[in-house]
C-alpha cells in the first residue's frame, strides 16, 4: 500500500515541503483558515476578506501562497475540509450527504469526486476500509498540510 500511495502521489505532482520560514502573510492566512474551518467546516471563504484580514491584496496573497505552499488559499481550505470529512467518516455514522454538506461541499457527487482525488478511494470505500486511519496518515497530500502546519507552529 505504501508503494501504491507513493505512485498515487507522483501522479498528482506533490511538491516538496515548503522551505522555512513561511512568509508572515501566508502563515497568518493559513492559521486563520485552520481556525475558521475548525469552528465551522462549511464556512464560506472569501479571498478578498481573507486578504484584508492579513493586510494584503488578494493577488499578492494568492501569489505568496503559491510560492510558499504550492497551493492557493482556496485549495488549502479544500484540503482542510477533506481532512475533516475523513475524520467524520472514520468516527461517525452520518450519511455521506450529511458529511458533504457539513464540511462545505455543495453535494455528494462533488464531495465524492474531490475526496477520491485526494485519498484514492471514494468516501464509501474509505469508510469501509479497516486501513482508513493509516490511509489518512500516509496520504502524501494530507501529510503536506500537516507538515506545513507543524512548520508554521514551530517558527
Amino acid at each position: 500500500l505504501d508503494l501504491l500511495l507513493q505512485a498515487y502521489g507522483s501522479r498528482h505532482s506533490i511538491k516538496p515541503a515548503p522551505s522555512l520560514p513561511l512568509q508572515d502573510t501566508v502563515q497568518r492566512a493559513a492559521e486563520l483558515l485552520r481556525k475558521r474551518l475548525a469552528r465551522d467546516p462549511a464556512a464560506s471563504i472569501a479571498l478578498d476578506e481573507l486578504a484584508e484580514e492579513v493586510n494584503s491584496s488578494t493577488a499578492k496573497l494568492c501569489r505568496q501562497f503559491k510560492e510558499d505552499l504550492q497551493l492557493s488559499p482556496l485549495e488549502y481550505a479544500r484540503l482542510l475540509r477533506l481532512d475533516q470529512a475523513a475524520s467524520r467518516l472514520r468516527r461517525s455514522s452520518l450519511s455521506l450527504k450529511e458529511i458533504a454538506l457539513a464540511t462545505g461541499f455543495y453535494d455528494g457527487n462533488h464531495f465524492t469526486k474531490q475526496f477520491k482525488t485526494v485519498y484514492g478511494l471514494t468516501p464509501k470505500e474509505f469508510r469501509a476500509s479497516e486501513l482508513n486511519e493509516w490511509l489518512t496518515q500516509r496520504n502524501p497530500i494530507i501529510r503536506m498540510i500537516y507538515r506545513i502546519s507543524d512548520q508554521a507552529l514551530t517558527r
